[in-house]
């Protein structure tokens, strides 16, 4: 439910900064079809640099205390592990989620 919860957290290694990286969001209501989309700018994450592996993901909005930061959504990026390259986030035109 909240941030503290997750475990294993990679640590910084190439492009990725300790504590993840900041998504820049929005939310638009959309009254027609009764649903609100959330969505957030892609991303690149470059180079990791082998140290870690990881395949999922964690959507938070930070409150700068893990234990009052909930968890929005957790996304299982490729299906498989990843540890080395360039790693792309690219959301659906769609937004990155609907809730109606």
């Amino acid at each position: 439910d909240f941030f503290n919860d997750v475990t294993n957290e990679i640590a910084a290694n190439g492009g990725y900064p300790a504590g993840g990286v900041t998504l820049t969001c929005s939310v638009t209501i959309d009254n027609t079809n009764n649903r609100a989309i959330y969505d957030a700018s892609d991303l690149t994450i470059t180079p990791l640099d082998g140290s870690s592996t990881f395949r999922y993901g964690v959507i938070y909005k930070s409150t700068g205390v893990d234990s009052t930061s909930p968890i929005i959504a957790v996304i299982d990026f490729t299906g498989a592990n990843v540890s080395t390259g360039t790693f792309d986030v690219t959301w659906s035109a769609g937004g990155v989620f609907n809730l109606t």
